[in-house]
């Protein structure tokens, strides 16, 4: 039995969710899947230029950007000679809701951080994250206990940690 027919049956049993509406529910994700499968995330730039969204995607560069400059993440400066420059790259993402449907364009503007060396040019880092698992079992404690949930999210969380030691990255010059 698979963990998230267990959870069903648990959740059933409790009296929180009808047989029929999993079904339901199960069948909204799939049309909604096959929906954004026809749709295209752009690639880079040039795509999303041509891109029948663009400009839904040139307002989430600018917000990405303006995250930077808010947070005093980048001042530009011309690098010293034989300064290790690092590429960088934009990565486009559809952000859904609970039902599979369209609720945000993302881009996001990331530095090529593996051409870093390790104890060289950054020392150890990680991204605290809980296995699906985890959060599965939480939840369902959450509903056998009656309690109430809320969830948050911080916007641009990777730029409010600090770095121990300065990094070149090549600025996005495409807009």
């Amino acid at each position: 039995m698979s963990l998230d027919t267990l959870l069903s049956s648990i959740l059933m049993k409790l009296g929180k969710i009808p047989t029929n509406s999993i079904t339901n529910k199960h069948q909204q994700k799939i049309d909604n899947t096959i929906i954004i499968a026809d749709m295209s995330i752009p690639k880079n730039i040039k795509d999303e230029m041509r891109s029948p969204e663009s400009s839904q995607w040139i307002q989430e560069d600018r917000s990405e950007l303006h995250k930077f400059d808010k947070l005093n993440v980048w001042t530009a400066v011309d690098p010293l000679p034989n300064t290790k420059v690092l590429g960088a790259q934009w990565v486009f993402v559809l952000k859904h809701d609970s039902d599979g449907k369209i609720v945000k364009h993302k881009a996001i503007y990331f530095v090529k951080g593996y051409n870093q060396k390790p104890g060289k040019d950054f020392v150890y880092c990680y991204s605290l994250q809980a296995s699906i698992v985890t959060l599965r079992l939480i939840v369902t404690l959450i509903v056998q206990q009656g309690l109430h949930m809320i969830t948050f999210d911080v916007s641009g969380a990777y730029l409010h940690r600090p770095i121990e030691k300065e990094i070149y990255v090549k600025a996005p010059t495409e807009l």
